[in-house]
């Protein structure tokens, strides 16, 4: 029997972008059962509103929650952190609202985690798009090289796995304290799940984020 995925999608004043966001998760081709949880951080613009209106044009393939924040949380650790207590799937699945994943996404990430029962996080590759969604450039993304366990990978200084394609069994929720705040979620989630079992890479661009104005990577100091 198939894992029951939960598909996060975290918001916050991506009015622009959101719409092709949720479409990218309500079109998941993953045939097993999935729940969608779209959750706003408390958002000034029209964000709620388009995502709200996008959710209710689904058939009802899947079961979806919205939630609301009524104060901003400050860091999206601290949004997932929220998040991860409402879940109820096997496996979390983080999407970010100015992306766009590929149909078969959840899929693959799932189809990781069935192969090796001690897989316990899975994340990809990724492509840049520009604001109007124009392919930009494929971004290198480096995995555990082969012969290296997981865990001596990830407690090296500069390795991360990118939030927006990182997936994690449930247990890595259920084995540790909630995320810090002030902690980088693509930093502390794998390395947890590297002490739990392996992180599988997959080499193939599943996302395509999108880099903007208001985006962490067009900022080069911040994301540094």
């Amino acid at each position: 029997m198939s894992k029951k995925v939960s598909a996060i999608l975290l918001c916050y004043n991506c009015e622009a972008f959101v719409a092709e966001a949720v479409r990218s998760v309500l079109a998941q081709d993953y045939e097993g059962p999935m729940e969608i949880i779209v959750s706003d951080d408390a958002s000034t613009d029209r964000t709620v509103e388009i995502a709200s209106r996008e959710l209710e044009k689904d058939r009802g393939r899947h079961s979806s929650r919205f939630f609301r924040r009524a104060s901003n949380t400050g860091s999206k650790s601290a949004h997932l952190a929220d998040v991860f207590q409402h879940v109820t799937g096997d496996i979390l699945v983080s999407f970010d609202a100015d992306d766009v994943s590929v149909p078969c996404r959840v899929s693959r990430l799932a189809a990781a985690f069935e192969s090796d029962v001690s897989v316990r996080a899975a994340y990809s590759a990724f492509s840049q798009i520009d604001e109007k969604g124009q392919p930009r450039r494929r971004r290198k993304v480096a995995g555990p090289p082969p012969g290296l366990k997981a865990s001596d990978w990830f407690a090296s200084v500069d390795a991360y796995a990118p939030g927006a394609t990182l997936a994690v069994d449930r247990e890595v929720l259920e084995k540790f304290q909630p995320l810090d705040g002030t902690a980088h979620e693509d930093v502390v989630l794998p390395f947890r799940a590297s002490l739990l079992g392996d992180v599988a890479f997959i080499d193939e661009p599943l996302v395509l984020a999108r880099r903007h104005t208001n985006s962490l990577t067009a900022d080069s100091d911040r994301f540094a």
